[in-house]
């Protein structure tokens, strides 16, 4: 993962390592600006059949998990890139050997997706393989892999298996970039001369490239075999992972490196979702991140956000840092408000095992969907802002208006094309007192019958 949107928007990630060149230059300018304009228009997505789930899911489990998690106090990959981010660094030599101590026994993706799926996930998506470049399966291209550190255990496997058990559509993330395979013609130091976007946005010729110890080094230029294998390696990984697992129902690039089109992944997977990570102008949803969008994105589209900690991956001093059941479901009811789903991320720790605040608001979540899920599933955008500060989402002639907990008024204001035929709080199904004057609906919600929680108000609109 980039560390915000705010990134995400100003350059495309592109293959690490790279010498930037005038062209490139250029080339990598028109993809930023095709980028930003499909943010604008919406991306033309797939009209297959079995693909039609995705606009509608709602909510996806996101897991960050490799072998940064043994270390416990660094980011996912971004840790071993100097000058990236904050926090605790490591050179990429001391990254690469946490491989040697990853031993999750504890892993166990059927208990996480039982959670999941009563607490209204959908979807879940695994980082298979992050920048870091270990792949959590045995795979038989490269050897960063559980083939040579775990005895060759497949970790994939039963998370896919847990998945179709409980009902979750299967989503694989996949990093293209590959920080282990490409270690000796890459740069370690954020926005040096060979960095590892290479857009031309962001490298700069005067700060130096380390090597994996983090010393000043000039690197090899890659040979065109180096080149070929590379982009060999990667396309055999994909093509594992779309053929060993049975039906995969999404799957999630991260950094714009196109080494397989959509239509050598559909000849695999016909029904597959694709994220827009793969190239500025392919895909079929868009995913801002971390940061909710200032407009409406037009088309598919999907806000991954962080629900564990500051960090995408586990961070042994935050596992505690869970966000707020209020927060999550305010975030969740302006995602959906806008016809997005909700890609929420945790980051199981290096044996697999999950902290108690996960399975906490697993079960706090699964209460509050029990009463008011309605207001999330099987619902469409409503106008939010224009009739309400609060979101809104609509099914047929019913309003939910979602509510925070910080609104104490004793009223809720609704512009309303005419008098509501009734109002109810959701949680209760106790009817509210609904009176109509100049265009809104004023909605009595008592302070007594409020929950620290988003509580959600149901208007019946004529």
């Amino acid at each position: 993962m980039l560390v915000g949107i705010s990134r995400r928007d100003a350059c495309i990630a592109l293959t690490a390592g790279l010498t930037a060149s005038a062209s490139s230059v250029a080339q990598d300018a028109a993809a930023v600006n095709k980028d930003l304009e499909a943010r604008k228009t919406g991306l033309t997505h797939t009209g297959h059949p079995d693909a039609q789930w995705f606009p509608n899911a709602g909510l996806g489990l996101f897991m960050h998990w490799g072998i940064a998690s043994v270390h416990g106090n660094i980011d996912i990959s971004w840790g071993m890139m100097h000058g990236m981010g904050g926090g605790v660094k490591i050179t990429p030599e001391e990254y690469f050997r946490l491989a040697e101590r990853f031993r999750p026994e504890h892993w166990d993706p059927d208990k996480m997706m039982a959670a999941a799926s009563k607490a209204g996930f959908r979807y879940a998506v695994l980082t298979t393989k992050h920048h870091e470049g270990f792949a959590l399966w045995p795979s038989a291209h490269g050897d960063f892999n559980t083939r040579k550190y775990l005895g060759g255990r497949d970790l994939v496997a039963p998370y896919v298996d847990a998945c179709r058990k409980h009902g979750l559509k299967v989503g694989f993330y996949y990093s293209p970039g590959d920080w282990y395979y490409a270690r000796q013609y890459m740069s370690f130091n954020y926005r040096s001369a060979h960095c590892w976007q290479n857009t031309g946005l962001a490298c700069r010729p005067e700060v130096p490239d380390y090597d994996t110890r983090f010393q000043p080094v000039t690197l090899p230029v890659r040979p065109p075999e180096f080149e070929k294998a590379y982009r060999e390696y990667k396309r055999g990984q994909i093509r594992e992972l779309l053929t060993r697992y049975g039906k995969v129902d999404l799957l999630w690039f991260d950094m714009a490196d196109v080494v397989m089109t959509p239509d050598e992944i559909r000849a695999l997977q016909p029904g597959i979702v694709i994220n827009n990570r793969m190239g500025s102008d392919t895909g079929d949803f868009l995913t801002p991140e971390g940061a909710f969008p200032k407009e409406k994105p037009a088309g598919w589209w999907e806000l991954c956000s962080i629900w564990n900690s500051p960090n995408w991956g586990y961070v042994g001093k935050n596992e505690e840092r869970y966000l707020p059941m209020d927060s999550f479901l305010a975030t969740l009811a302006k995602v959906r408000a806008w016809n997005g789903n909700l890609l929420m991320n945790v980051g199981p720790r290096p044996d697999g095992a999950m902290p108690k605040p996960f399975w906490d608001g697993m079960e706090n979540l699964a209460a509050w969907m029990k009463h008011s899920g309605e207001a999330i599933f099987g619902t469409a955008a409503g106008p939010w802002p224009a009739a309400c500060e609060f979101p809104i989402t609509v099914s047929g002639k019913r309003w939910y208006v979602h509510v925070p907990p910080s609104f104490r008024e004793p009223a809720l204001s609704v512009k309303t094309p005419d008098a509501p035929k009734s109002a109810r709080l959701l949680r209760t199904g106790v009817t509210l007192p609904v009176a109509f004057g100049a265009g809104a609906a004023r909605v009595e919600l008592p302070v007594a019958s409020r929950t620290e929680l988003v509580d959600v108000v149901e208007i019946a609109v004529p």
